[in-house]
C-alpha cells in the first residue's frame, strides 16, 4: 500500500505541479527522475525489511553495481562492516552518475527480484516524461522497452491478424524499433519495413481470398483487389493503399537503394500507421465475411 500511493503523497505531486511536460525523452534520465528512484527504493526496502533495511540496502547497492558491471566502491564483508561503513549517499550517488541505459538496467534487476513493482516504475516514467515502459516479455522477464503511444497501441492490433505470420510481425516490429529506438533511428528504414510487411500482407491475403496465385507485387496485388466489385475492399481505401505504393517505389532508400534520403519520422510514423491500419481493415474484412 505505501508504493501505491508513494508517488502522490507531497504538494507538489498531489496538484500536478512538478509533472514534466514538453517532448518525451530518450537517452536522458534527469536527475528527479533518479532521485525519486532511490526514494522508492529505500521506501520498498523498508517496508520488505522493516528490522534490517539498513543491511538490505547495502546488499542492494551491491548488486546492482554488478548488475550493471561496476565494482562497487564498497566491499563489505559482515553486517558490523555494513554498518560501520556504509552510508545512503553510494546508492544515492550509483544513480545519479550512472548512464542513462545502465540505470534502465538497474531497474530491469529491481522489477524482475521484486523489490519494485513495474507499475510503480512506469508512473515515474511516465510523470518525468521518459519514453519508456517496464513490460513481461514472453519468457516471464520485466524488461525495459521504448514507449510511443499511438504506435505502440496501435501496432499491437495487429497481433491477432498476424498470428500466423511471425515474418510479418517482425518487419512491423523492426519499423517501430527503427522509429523510436534510442540507439539507431531510422525513418527511410521504418517505412521500408513497414511497407514490406504491408506488401507481404496484401500477396498472401489476396491469394488466400481469391485461391489465384500469389501477385508478384503490392501493385499487382491492389490492381487484382479493384476489379472484384467491394469484395475485396472499398476502391477509395485500395486507392489510397496504392498512392502509399507508389511513393515507396519512387523515394529514395524506402523502395530502392540511395545515397541520401528525405523521410522523415513524420513520414516514416505516417507510413507504419497506415501499413497497420491497412492489415487489420482487411483482416477485419476477412472476418467480417461469411
Amino acid at each position: 500500500m505505501l508504493l501505491e500511493t508513494f508517488l502522490n503523497t507531497n504538494f507538489s505531486r498531489r496538484y500536478g505541479l512538478d509533472v514534466t511536460t514538453g517532448e518525451v525523452k530518450y537517452e536522458y534520465l534527469p536527475s528527479e527522475f533518479r532521485v525519486e528512484l532511490y526514494r522508492l527504493i529505500t521506501a520498498s526496502i523498508e517496508e520488505k525489511n522493516e528490522d534490517d533495511g539498513f543491511l538490505h540496502e547495502y546488499r542492494w547497492y551491491r548488486d546492482l553495481c554488478v548488475s550493471i558491471n561496476k565494482q562497487p566502491d564498497l566491499t563489505c564483508y559482515t553486517s558490523d562492516d555494513v554498518y560501520e561503513m556504509y552510508r545512503h549517499e553510494l546508492l544515492i550517488d550509483l544513480l545519479c552518475r550512472a548512464k542513462w541505459h545502465e540505470v534502465l538496467s538497474m531497474i530491469e534487476e529491481m522489477t524482475n527480484h521484486s523489490l519494485l513493482a513495474c507499475k510503480t516504475i512506469n508512473k515515474l516514467f511516465e510523470v518525468h516524461r521518459i519514453g519508456y515502459r517496464v513490460k513481461k516479455s514472453d519468457e516471464g522477464l520485466f524488461k525495459v522497452e521504448v514507449e510511443y503511444d499511438g504506435v505502440v497501441s496501435h501496432v499491437a492490433e495487429t497481433t491477432e491478424a498476424l498470428n500466423n505470420y511471425p515474418e510479418i510481425r517482425q518487419l512491423l516490429s523492426d519499423a517501430q524499433r527503427y522509429l523510436v529506438s534510442p540507439t539507431s533511428v531510422s525513418p527511410s528504414t521504418a517505412a521500408s519495413s513497414a511497407m514490406k510487411a504491408l506488401e507481404a500482407f496484401v500477396k498472401h491475403w489476396f491469394h488466400k481470398k481469391s485461391s489465384e496465385r500469389e501477385p508478384a507485387t503490392l501493385g499487382d496485388a491492389i490492381k487484382q483487389m479493384k476489379l472484384r466489385d467491394g469484395s475485396m475492399g472499398d476502391l477509395n481505401f485500395l486507392n489510397a493503399m496504392d498512392s502509399f505504393y507508389i511513393w515507396r517505389n519512387r523515394t529514395s532508400n524506402v523502395g530502392h537503394g540511395g545515397i541520401t534520403s528525405n523521410v522523415t519520422p513524420n513520414d516514416a510514423l505516417l507510413v507504419l500507421d497506415h501499413a497497420t491500419s491497412f492489415i487489420n481493415y482487411l483482416y477485419r474484412l476477412d472476418k467480417a465475411q461469411p
